[in-house]
Parts: structure tokens; sequence; C-alpha cells
């Protein structure tokens, strides 16, 4: 089995413009997958762009990731890295009146603790939040609950 990288593939119907700015725009990237979004080099502006430092804090867990911006074109590629010397690559292209989103996570360790932990957790993790951006972009809802990892009680449920 290859543990250093993972596909992971979805159609959304939405114009390609609109799934690209969901993962560019600091405001929706905030509505469909993270708590808060800050992009530190270029203070006051609100859309990530190639070599921006940009850092995620997570809904549900009292951490931030570091993300620095590889590739941006402005249309239908985005790069970045993703923790302990991860990249996540996102490439955009119309299918009908569909968008097909393939995101390719690479540079994966291969420890036993990485293959848990980002092999099969971020390839979980991805499966939910490109699931939650479809809903988002469809539908104009979202799945994730953000207030429920902070109640201990209601840690496990799966749309935390």
């Amino acid at each position: 089995m290859e543990w250093t990288n993972f596909n992971r593939n979805i159609r959304i119907k939405a114009p390609i413009s609109e799934v690209y700015k969901a993962w560019v725009d600091i405001n929706l990237l905030q509505k469909w997958f993270l708590n808060k979004v800050e992009i530190i080099n270029r203070k006051g502006t609100s859309i990530c762009r190639k070599a921006d430092k940009v850092n995620w804090t997570w809904n549900n867990a009292d951490f931030t990731t570091e993300v620095m911006m590889l590739e941006a074109n402005e249309v239908d590629l985005l790069k970045f890295t993703f923790g302990h010397g991860m990249e996540v690559e996102i490439r955009l292209e119309t299918k009908d009146e569909w968008t097909i989103l393939r995101l390719h996570q690479t540079k994966i360790p291969t420890d036993e603790a990485s293959k848990f932990n980002f092999y099969a957790g971020c390839k979980g993790g991805w499966t939910f939040w490109l699931t939650n951006l479809k809903c988002y972009l469809e539908f104009g809802e979202v799945l994730h609950d953000a207030m429920l990892g902070k109640r201990e009680d209601l840690y496990d449920f799966v749309n935390t």
C-alpha cells in the first residue's frame, strides 16, 4: 500500500470560479471549513494568493496550522503546505454543469503514527470537508456544528 499520498475527488454543481473562490476567500473559508483564517504576510486582504502565509484555526480543536500557499493561479489550481511537511494540491475542471475538484495530498510521513494520523485521518477529514463544501455551494448549508467540540460530552460526533 502506498502511504505517502492519497486522492479525494468530488463533483460540485457550481461554477469553477465559485469553487475556487471558496478556497481562497477567507470569509468563505470561515463559513464551510475553518473557524478563523488570517493572512499573515498581507494584512488587510481577504483573498489568499501564491506565497501567502496563512493561519488556519480549526473548528472544535484548540490549535492553529500555518499554511504556505505554494500555487494559486486564480482559476483552477491551488497548492499549499499542510502540517508536518505535507502538501495538498487542489485541481478544478469543468465537466458539463459540474466542477470536478481533485485533491491530492502528498509527502505523508510513513511511520506508524503518521499512517494513522495523516493518511487515514486526513483522508477521512478531507472526505467530510469536501462534502461540506459541496453542501455549502449547492444548498447554502454546512454539515459541521462549530459548537460540538466545545463540550466534552459531544466531542465524538461525526460533524465536529
